[in-house]
């Protein structure tokens, strides 16, 4: 072998070993889920200026940087989330992978990776002004992460691309991955033990540890806090393009938003579907109603026997019956004409109980956000409803401005309706404590999207816990449901007005919609507010035909999840302290937050993830101590 051989094979050697003896740690860490941090892990969009994010990267209530461990607590039938953070560094990252072992426990008992559900997050931009005033205050202009891209989809070239796993992290930025970590009823309590592993190439890997500590009691199936946030599959289906261009993708893609849901613990709600069935007139006045095409469709989810949310699952918990008035609800009266319309309520009665489905959970919806013209003549079809023969079908408006601009205002409209609607579900910022407690107590009280500081906003640039608020507003307050009124609106769109670029203008028809994923990169879908009623982003941009679900349905499942800690400590007879936990974070919230309707402004809970993670956290100690009081699952 000539020197020259052997000086060439000592250089590649000798860079070889440097290469390695030198290569860079993977920079990990790890936060709570209520943390929204944007991609250059520089900012978190929160108000509280107390938050340190440095600290909060070394050291939080589930991340100690220094024993690279992360350390959880949750219950049987719990769903947890948490947030990895990898840094780029100056040099960046290149296929980078997460992997996690099986969670190791007592006596041998194991829960398997699989359990641990990962999602790659997208940042979606917001270089506007953002949203306000009825979805304000806005965290500002930033990367936002949202959409949670399941970890098992591959890069994609459409809509601008997408970089699956294995991925490169930019230089100066970070990439977040979102871990839920699902624990299976009948899993033994105790600490369980295994870990994360961060690896990319030419760097060496980062192994995190984790720690679980599993509760010894069990979440409800039931879900006591009803939440219906109501979506269509053909809403979505153009916001991707028409992705979905067969009946058998759309069935499949409908029937998982209501699987999803649930898994969320919330329901997917049809509140604005216009289906019904086909009704005709018999030759004595007498309707005939054809059942088949609506059954089909529908009863896969009212079947409280044999539904699509698996055996032995209960059907779903809320659902608006085809009976139209068609005042302020965008569709005409259905069935047409005064006589046909009571005839139907007997109808829809009668059908509920030929298929034993639950009518206690059904609902007329009357009007959407009516003006006070027409507060009497909803007074008499509410008043229809209820007279009508066969047990009680809930009757129920949205209840918005048609109550006024001040909570002395509200009287007469309460007044009018309280014996006759008994569904009430007001606008958060129209929803006066006072008069909505003096309501009958069989009947049902809600609110709906209203905005800070009556209840956490829903927008894109909100902070990391508003979504959470709703169920815990909805236990302070005693309320039996809450209400959002779309979860697919990625297909509007919203563009700057060319004379004043603090302006926009809602797009009008198909050419003005979104028609192609851009809800991912271009967020403005309202005048108002930025990627509101965004909880799905169409699949199309990474191939896939089902739901991409986002960070705040993340942020609902927590809330409603936290809601059922309260109802466990009121089971075993502790609400004094479930009361107790709830207030010291939430403070108020509705009108018992502003002196008026529309006073915009932060809320006045604890913007502090942390403050509520501990609450919760109380909670789950209470519990164990006092979990033979508790039902079992």
């Amino acid at each position: 072998m000539s020197r020259m051989i052997v000086r060439a094979v000592a250089g590649c050697v000798a860079a070889l070993v440097a290469a390695v003896a030198f290569a860079a740690d993977v920079n990990v860490w790890a936060v709570p889920d209520g943390y929204k941090i944007d991609k250059f892990g520089k900012k978190i969009f929160v108000i509280d200026p107390k938050q340190d994010l440095g600290a909060i990267k070394r050291k939080n209530i589930l991340w100690d940087a220094d024993a690279k461990t992360i350390a959880l607590a949750a219950a049987r039938g719990e769903t947890l989330a948490f947030q990895l953070g990898i840094e780029g560094e100056a040099q960046g990252l290149k296929d980078v992978n997460v992997q996690s072992s099986d969670l190791v426990g007592p006596n041998g008992a194991k829960l398997s990776a699989a359990q641990l559900e990962l999602f790659k997050i997208y940042y979606t931009e917001v270089n506007d002004k953002g949203s306000g005033a009825t979805n304000g205050p806005t965290m500002g202009k930033g990367w936002y992460p949202d959409a949670l891209v399941p970890w098992a989809l591959g890069d994609s070239n459409t809509y601008g691309g997408y970089d699956g796993p294995p991925f490169a992290v930019k230089p100066n930025e970070i990439q977040g991955v979102w871990i839920d970590l699902a624990i299976p009823y009948g899993t033994p309590a105790g600490q369980y033990a295994g870990t994360l592993t961060v690896s990319a190439a030419g760097a060496n890997a980062a192994t995190v540890k984790v720690s679980l500590k599993v509760r010894d009691f069990d979440i409800p199936r039931k879900i006591h806090a009803v939440f219906f946030m109501n979506g269509g599959v053909d809403d979505m289906n153009q916001s991707g393009g028409g992705w979905l261009d067969t009946p058998a993708k759309r069935q499949k893609y409908e029937e998982q938003m209501y699987v999803d849901s649930r898994r969320h613990r919330f329901t997917c709600g049809n509140m604005y579907d216009e289906s019904r069935p086909n009704v005709t007139t018999n030759a004595d006045g007498t309707l005939k109603v054809d059942w088949a095409g609506y059954d089909g469709r529908f009863g896969k989810v009212l079947s409280p026997t044999n539904n699509i949310f698996g055996t032995g699952q209960d059907a779903i918990e809320v659902w608006k019956v085809p009976l139209f008035t068609g005042i302020k609800s965008g569709n005409a009266q259905f069935p047409p004409g005064e006589k046909a319309w009571d005839q139907m309520i007997v109808e829809i009665k009668n059908h509920w109980k030929e298929k034993g489905w639950d009518i206690s959970r059904a609902y007329a919806y009357l009007a959407d956000e009516p003006p006070r013209g027409q507060a009497e003549k909803l007074n008499d079809y509410a008043k229809r409803v209820k007279n009508s023969p066969g047990p009680n079908l809930g009757r129920q408006i949205a209840v918005y401005t048609i109550l006024g601009k001040s909570w002395t205002e509200q009287k007469p409209i309460f007044d009018l309706w309280k014996d006759n609607l008994d569904w009430w579900m007001v606008a958060g910022d129209y929803y006066n404590v006072p008069d909505m407690d003096a309501l009958a107590k069989d009947h049902k009280k809600a609110f709906y999207q209203g905005g800070e500081p009556y209840q956490g906003n829903e927008t894109l640039d909100a902070d990391g816990i508003a979504m959470r608020t709703w169920s815990w507003i909805a236990w302070q307050y005693k309320l039996d449901y809450e209400c959002y009124y779309s979860m697919t609106e990625a297909w509007r769109k919203a563009t700057p007005d060319p004379r004043n670029p603090d302006r926009f203008i809602q797009g009008r028809g198909r050419a003005g919609e979104n028609n192609d994923n851009e809800i991912w990169d271009h967020p403005r879908n309202r005048t108002w507010a930025i990627s509101q009623g965004v909880f799905i982003y169409p699949g199309k941009k990474v191939n896939f035909d089902l739901p991409i679900w986002n960070i705040r349905t993340k942020q609902i499942r927590r809330g409603q999840t936290d809601y059922e800690y309260f109802w466990l400590l009121k089971q075993a007879g502790e609400e004094r302290l479930a009361n107790d936990l709830c207030k010291k974070v939430l403070n108020v919230a509705l009108s018992e937050a502003a002196s008026a309707p529309e006073q915009y402004g932060y809320g006045k809970w604890s913007h502090n993830p942390a403050d509520w993670d501990n609450a919760v956290q109380a909670a789950g100690d209470r519990l164990e101590q006092i979990k033979d009081k508790l039902p079992k699952e």
